[in-house]
């Protein structure tokens, strides 16, 4: 047996010697998806933040975050309760004017408990009691300041201690103070040796206290690495057909030495390791090429690494079982696409194939029918799975679902395609050119070859169109569902003290009426009523300040609780929960526009008390509204005042920008070109096994530019079948996606009329010239008989 496949290897080694360019294709076909995966593994592995790396990023050395439920209270005690031997360490997290901009801060000692959070570049971290502060590069950039320069804050001047960076995030503009000089808003703990945190936890829990854990922060989120797993898979089965094309004219070459070991007595099995033989060389050879591109590629992009990912880079992450997988893929890839090839090897009659002459071909109903069976049940499986997700199944399951039956679509597209063509040829007649019909033709006779590239083409075009309907939908998806924050002319003061910005934005602005907005989250109640997780607290001037309706201020003075809706948005949910706070003293407000920045449900202040529920949480923040539309320079003068005082003044801005048009035409792109590199695959194995009848052209006197013909018209047809059948190939998969998510429940699927005009006309165009261009028009010079 070994002895047996060492010679049949041999054989092999012989063949690609003697045939280089054909194996060279085959083992670059192997190569590419497995360098692809590696590469794309690997540069995942190193810029993904670790699970440690996360946790040390929120939390620095400790093992928890705690966080006060009430923060009624002016000085924050450290928690009660800890384990003998832990160490605590306040927090503050808030933003700081910093330069005249209030910008992102955090009090924290970066020597201690709160090391690794920031990375000190240059000088020091601020001490503790110092009163200095560090800030990021980015920041310091902007400011145009160094260590030891004084910068401006909210309360005076500080010394700039040190220059620190975000490993995780290394545009970040941020400052780090002395934690001594804030107010902490939580505390960092750092446990015992042998203390988990689960029992630190639950004790913090009882006392009243939101905790984040490390370990919680550091499991793994697998969704990235199972993304790159499925689309390498993707990628492993498009070429796979091309390989699988490849092998087949390379046995269909290789049938004169195939006849030649079955006269010698070889059987059929051995036949079929002789095809064998040739995968598993060639794959390996592939796959070792793969394998080292996939490590090389990452490795040249390390120098500019940091700045495509915006973190900070240490090495080259390479994962072991990474390789492995990889690399048994690719030789299994191999020897999946040579199988069915190996199969037919020994069905070719001796006589026919020593003597060079071609068996009849038996007809395409069989792959029809497979081809048939395998669209309903790709159609069948992804109805299925989005029908699965309304009964609440699994998202991982409604996916695989869904991808599966966009998979055996594919197929099953791919497969019918040489029937199609036949069908085509037959009914269009003597109305095409000479060289369209002996085009189709061709194809529709060599199906072993025209399928599995025609699914490649399907699989690469229907990508695009995947791509495209998926951005196409998610757009108008947000436009639909976006719901203003705010209404033209009003401006929105967020921050610690409101009260002196509005009151200097009164003299300079033209307003018309202007509310503090109290947001409280209460914390109990009495009786056995349950408030909404946040309510507001308001008076006659926010209703004002709405333009509401003056039923609804005589309403709220009476004791009734308002619930403010737009007419695009239904009551009744807001209604249910303010029935809870006041039973049959609820009064539902229709306003042009409810801003989001504004929670629907209003009390007065002593509707709200009655209710006994104290205040867990309250923020005030400050609504105005001026006699006109923001203007351009009004906006611009209130954020220089609000860099001033420290706080932040916003204004409706639109639905967010969504710009699907370049991702949409990349993907377009970049699917025109794996289309044509796979139709300049499949022209390649084509020329080989269709010499012999080019030969046969050139005798009878066809013209020298047939050959052009033929090679363009073979070009366009299987571009333009293939952007044909990738259409409902690509949208079938969103759809599923679609309707399982929700997104198609309330608007149809947008098919996108770009990426569909470029697939049906703009693809097979660039073929049909490419391989007009890339074809010599001289005769062939091969002999009309023999191997």
């Amino acid at each position: 047996m070994t002895a047996s496949w060492g010679a049949l290897l041999r054989l092999a080694r012989r063949d690609a010697r003697r045939h280089p360019r054909r194996a060279a294709l085959v083992v670059l076909l192997v190569a590419l998806p497995v360098a692809g995966l590696v590469a794309a593994g690997t540069l995942a592995l190193t810029v993904r933040p670790s699970g440690a790396e996360r946790a040390t990023a929120e939390l620095g050395a400790a093992d928890l975050a705690a966080y006060p439920v009430d923060l009624t209270g002016d000085e924050l005690a450290p928690p009660a309760g800890l384990p003998a031997g832990s160490r605590v360490e306040p927090i503050w997290r808030g933003e700081l004017p910093v330069g005249g901009a209030p910008v992102p801060a955090i009090g924290v000692d970066l020597t201690g408990l709160g090391a690794g959070m920031f990375e000190v570049t240059e000088g020091t971290a601020p001490a503790p009691g110092s009163g200095q502060l560090a800030l990021t590069e980015p920041l310091a950039r902007r400011l145009g300041v160094g260590v030891g320069d004084q910068v401006q804050t909210g309360s005076g001047t500080a010394r700039v201690a040190g220059i620190v960076r975000d490993p995780l995030r290394l545009d970040r503009q941020a400052v780090v103070v002395d934690p001594a000089a804030v107010t902490a808003s939580g505390f960092l703990i750092g446990l015992p040796a042998g203390t988990t945190g689960a029992t630190a936890t639950g004790a913090l829990a009882r006392a009243g206290w939101v905790t984040i854990a490390r370990a919680d922060l550091a499991r793994v989120n697998p969704e990235e690495l199972v993304t790159i797993l499925v689309l390498g898979g993707f990628g492993f089965l498009v070429t796979s057909l091309v390989t699988a094309a490849a092998f087949a004219v390379s046995a269909q070459r290789r049938r004169h030495d195939l006849a030649l070991l079955a006269a010698t007595g070889a059987d059929t099995r051995q036949l079929r390791r002789s095809v064998l033989s040739s995968a598993l060389l060639l794959g390996a050879g592939g796959t070792a090429l793969g394998l080292l591109l996939g490590v090389l590629l990452p490795a040249a992009t390390l120098p500019w690494l940091e700045r495509w990912s915006n973190q900070a880079v240490d090495g080259l992450a390479v994962s072991p079982a990474l390789l492995i997988a990889a690399g048994g893929l690719g030789v299994v890839v191999a020897l999946a696409s040579a199988w069915f090839t190996a199969r037919s090897a020994g069905r070719t009659p001796v006589a026919a194939a020593l003597t060079g002459r071609q068996p009849p071909r038996a007809a395409s109903t069989r792959l029809l029918v497979a081809g048939l069976v395998a669209v309903g049940l790709g159609v069948a499986l992804t109805v299925a799975s989005a029908a699965g997700a309304a009964s609440e199944g699994s998202a991982l399951t409604v996916a695989a679902g869904v991808v599966i039956g966009a998979a055996l679509t594919m197929l099953g597209l791919g497969a019918i395609s040489p029937w199609l063509l036949e069908q085509f040829a037959r009914w269009t007649g003597s109305r095409l050119p000479i060289g369209v019909r002996l085009a189709m033709r061709d194809m529709a006779r060599f199906r072993s070859r025209t399928g599995p590239i025609m699914t490649a083409i399907v699989a690469g075009l229907g990508l695009s169109i995947a791509v495209g309907a998926a951005l196409e939908t998610v757009e108008a998806g947000l436009a639909r569902d976006y719901r203003p924050q705010l209404a033209a002319d009003q401006l929105l003061v967020d921050g610690t003290a409101p009260a002196p910005l509005v009151s200097q934005l009164r003299e300079d602005l033209p307003v018309a009426a202007d509310s503090p907005v109290t947001i409280v989250a209460p914390a109990s109640t009495t009786a056995a009523r349950s408030l909404p997780q946040y309510v507001t607290v308001a008076d006659a001037r926010l209703l004002d300040t709405l333009d509401a309706p003056p039923a609804a201020t005589a309403a709220l003075a009476a004791g009734d609780v308002l619930v403010l809706h737009d007419p695009a948005h239904p009551a009744e949910p807001l209604v249910r929960q303010a029935e809870l706070i006041a039973p049959g003293r609820v009064t539902a407000v229709e306003l042009p526009l409810a801003p989001e920045a504004v929670p629907g449900i209003v009390l007065s202040p002593e509707t709200f008390e009655r209710t006994g529920a104290s205040r867990a949480r309250e923020l005030t923040r400050w609504l105005i509204r001026l006699t006109g539309p923001v203007e351009p320079a009004q906006l611009q003068h209130a954020q220089q005042l609000a860099g001033r005082f420290g706080q932040r003044v916003t204004v409706e801005t639109g639905p967010p920008e969504f710009d699907s048009g370049g991702l949409q035409a990349g993907a377009t792109a970049a699917a025109g070109v794996l289309s044509l590199l796979i139709v300049g695959v499949g022209l390649a194995l084509v020329s080989q096994e269709a010499r012999r009848d080019e030969s046969v052209l050139t005798a009878v006197g066809a013209a020298p530019q047939t050959r052009r013909s033929l090679a363009a018209a073979r070009a366009g047809t299987l571009t333009l079948l293939g952007g044909v059948l990738a259409v409902p190939a690509g949208l079938l998969p969103i759809w599923g996606l679609s309707a399982a998510s929700g997104i198609g429940a309330a608007s149809e699927l947008i098919a996108p009329a770009a990426s569909i005009v470029a697939v049906i006309v703009v693809v097979p165009a660039l073929a049909a010239a490419a391989a007009w261009l890339a074809t010599r028009p001289g005769p062939t010079t091969l002999p009309l008989s023999g191997p």
